[in-house]
């Protein structure tokens, strides 16, 4: 069953509450936004994004928007037009731009714009009641085209339709063509709210029966599996990975023993388990953010009674997190950075994000022929494939990304079953995935065949779509100018997806170091964006990247440009997260070497901010940010600041390595200790921090090394400079040594001559200060 085409804007065409509140706040400024009331009404109640955010979640919670006309709400209106003698009675639904007739005989036909509808001031009206007795007398409604047209409306009286949710989500309403001195009696204000009771009664009456269908169908079960995967869906966006493990993890169970339950009927879940689960998932996918702590609360622990498994099933599906490792949530697609700074691995506590991480929705209503474009909502006949992609993402998440790759593996086999060539999400997800973990296991070919195959079937699927829109299309047929506008809205929602994956090519290249062919990449992304996208996240990822490129590339004023960019509209998109700290620390990094000392202490202490506010779990990354800023204030000469903000990173990465280490980069860090104890003329400091530098070096390189000679050597004019002739000799004569061994000429040294150095030491000239 395909959704109807809307000539207006409708809840229904959000699938969740942040797209639906960014459809309010995109057009709540707008000269005539379709959610607002057209003139000014003195009797209204204020408007808000987010009042009418939960009214329009309360209603869509209902399902009565697009339903057929219905008898018992049928038998309301003619009974209520009988009553009070009007040409006009019916049941109106105040959706986001439309006023949709649920019961009742309009002129106007079932489905009108909101901004005309007197309806629309109804369900705002301070007053239990709306009555215009005249509305060619009343200021609001006299230039209204329900007035002056065809329509010669003249009386209108409505009572709200308030839910138990205490939300009016519509009117019960009467309307005649001839003005009604004096409006209503007092008998007559009561019936008429007695009418709205009735009718608002029979909706929450008709939303149970609905709701209890899913476990009453002769499809409960699969119904049920739709049910867990989308309640799963919801507790993953909220945060609880392990309680939506669990619940996918039924939701396979459930699919896998239908036909053991169609031959034996015995059911996996109970009714009552069924009937809890649909009323937890209609209930927190329509409640507010007050109501979501107790929601989140009643789901775990519905997940944790679940069906208990086998234990061969329990090896397969279920694999406890490695809370060693964070999953970098935010926005997708940003190249990766691994620090050398880091613990002696190398490796960041943080994983890159997935390009595809959000999970699939599976569609309640009857299995559709086609996918929704739109949102990506898989068919209820197709539930299986979503919901092992889901597990696939939980599991990468979890740091397994073995298993994750297996589940994106068997979700992408169960979806070319079903279309071995056509367009699928769940397959452009699953193959976008599996090349980004194909990516960190060092296997740059796999992924880029994985990600052509990707963008093949997405191109096809975009050339369909723009053929479909053609005019001469036999599919255009009586189509108006809304079903066009539907369709563009679907290309930029595909287009936005195969952005991601021409990002995923770009890490390709980036891994490979091709940093054109990676530009190039980033380039393409960006053009496949809509104008109307360069605010979402694909664009802020573009941006990041190419800011990373020109840093690559030496063109630092670009570099800077980029990340300037991504900063903006990412503060928009997440706030305060660890992707922008990292932006922050790369752009003081790139002020930091062009030489802009004091704009770089800026983004490096806002970095710093960041991550000690608990937007990172990573403290190896404060560990960076502080030898950053110490580097800074060392070359602004500010030295007692510099020693203090190397100490506390040193401190910090030493802290976190796993073998309680420094990496030889982090001994560049203990060599400006050393110069700033040096300067600071605090040489026993600078000696020790020399020597640690010199066993780092003996560790990575051997003992017969240059680079320990230069160390070593820089050691003995420390002693000789502290007076130690004895010690200094020792260093110099083991310098010596290391590069005879090596084959480094004398006078490559630091020191031309090391014991004619002594010697002049001895003799009583200046000793020479260490390099």
């Amino acid at each position: 069953m395909t959704s109807p085409v809307r000539k207006h804007r409708s809840v229904l065409d959000y699938p969740n509450e942040q797209e639906l509140r960014d459809a309010l706040e995109s057009t709540s400024h707008a000269p005539e936004p379709d959610w607002k009331l057209p003139v000014h009404d003195p009797c209204a109640e204020e408007q808000t994004v987010e009042s009418e955010l939960q009214r329009l979640l309360t209603l869509k919670s209902y399902l009565v928007l697009d339903a057929a006309q219905e008898e018992a709400f049928d038998r309301l209106t003619e009974e209520a037009r009988r009553i009070y003698n009007v040409s006009t009675a019916y049941i109106s639904l105040i959706d986001l731009g439309r006023k949709f007739i649920f019961a009742g005989i309009y002129g106007e036909g079932r489905d009108t714009t909101r901004n005309i509808s007197l309806c629309a001031h109804t369900i705002l009206a301070k007053n239990e009641l709306c009555i215009v007795e005249d509305a060619t007398k009343d200021d609001r409604f006299r230039n209204n085209e329900l007035v002056t047209g065809p329509s010669h409306l003249r009386f209108y009286a409505a009572a709200p339709l308030v839910s138990p949710e205490g939300y009016r989500i519509g009117a019960f309403c009467l309307e005649g063509t001839e003005p009604r001195p004096g409006g209503l009696s007092y008998t007559e204000r009561e019936k008429l709210k007695e009418f709205a009771n009735q009718a608002m009664q029979l909706m929450v009456e008709r939303r149970k029966l609905l709701r209890d269908r899913l476990t009453t169908a002769p499809e409960n079960l699969k119904r049920h599996a739709a049910v867990t995967t989308n309640l799963g869906g919801l507790l993953y966006r909220y945060g609880d990975c392990v309680s939506a493990m669990k619940l996918f993890q039924e939701s396979v169970q459930t699919l896998m023993f239908i036909e053991e339950a169609e031959e034996t009927g015995c059911d996996r879940a109970s009714r009552e388990r069924q009937e809890e689960a649909n009323e937890l998932y209609f209930a927190l996918m329509a409640c507010s953010e007050g109501q979501r702590l107790e929601l989140m609360e009643r789901s775990k622990a519905f997940a944790d009674s679940g069906v208990k498994q086998d234990e061969h099933e329990a090896d397969s599906l279920f694999v406890e997190p490695d809370c060693r490792t964070c999953v970098v949530d935010g926005i997708p697609g940003l190249f990766g950075q691994t620090s050398t700074l880091r613990g002696s691995s190398g490796v960041s506590t943080h994983r890159v994000g997935l390009v595809f991480a959000e999970s699939f929705q599976i569609a309640m209503e009857e299995t559709q022929d086609r996918v929704d474009f739109r949102n990506f909502i898989i068919p209820l006949d197709q539930c299986s494939k979503a919901t092992l992609f889901n597990m696939g993402i939980i599991h990468y998440h979890w740091g397994s990304p073995d298993t994750a790759l297996q589940f994106f593996d068997l979700a992408a086999s169960l979806s070319q079953s079903h279309t071995p060539l056509a367009f699928d999400p769940v397959v452009l997800g699953c193959l976008n995935n599996m090349a980004q973990i194909q990516i960190q296991y060092g296997k740059p070919n796999d992924a880029m065949e994985m990600l052509s195959d990707a963008l093949a079937r997405g191109n096809a699927a975009l050339v369909a779509l723009y053929k479909d829109d053609r005019p001469d299309s036999p599919s255009m047929g009586g189509r108006n100018e809304v079903c066009r506008e539907q369709i563009d809205y679907r290309s930029r929602r595909l287009r936005r997806k195969l952005a991601r994956t021409v990002m995923n090519m770009a890490h390709v290249h980036f891994f490979k170091c091709d940093f054109e062919a990676a530009m190039g990449a980033c380039i393409d992304a960006t053009r496949l964006l809509h104008t109307t996208s360069m605010e979402d996240a694909e664009a802020a990822a573009a941006w990041y990247n190419m800011g990373v490129l020109y840093n690559y590339k030496n063109d630092r004023l670009q570099a800077l440009h980029y990340l300037d960019k991504f900063l903006v509209l990412a503060e928009e998109l997440t706030g305060p997260s660890h992707q922008i700290a990292e932006a922050l620390h790369r752009k003081g990094q790139l002020l930091f070497e062009m030489g802009q000392l004091y704009e770089a202490l800026k983004p490096l202490n806002e970095a710093l901010r960041i991550r000690r506010s608990g937007f990172s779990n990573d403290p190896c990354a404060v560990g960076e940010d502080l030898c950053l800023i110490g580097k800074v204030y060392q070359a602004r000469e500010e030295y007692d600041f510099a020693l203090s903000a190397f100490h506390e990173g040193i401190e910090i990465l030493r802290a976190n390595s796993p073998d309680g280490e420094l990496t030889l980069d982090s001994g560049q860090v203990l060599l400006d200790i050393g110069r700033a104890y040096h300067t600071q003329g605090k040489l026993p400091e600078a000696l020790k921090a020399y020597t640690e530098v010199a066993a780092l070096a003996r560790k990575y390189f051997g003992e017969n090394h240059p680079y320990v000679a230069r160390i070593v050597n820089i050691i003995g004019n420390l002693q000789l400079e502290s007076g130690d002739v004895g010690a200094s000799v020792t260093s110099f004569s083991e310098a010596m040594k290391i590069n005879e061994a090596s084959g480094v000429p004398m006078n490559a040294n630091v020191v031309n001559d090391p014991m004619l150095t002594v010697q002049r030491h001895g003799n009583g000239d200046n000793a020479p200060g260490a390099a």
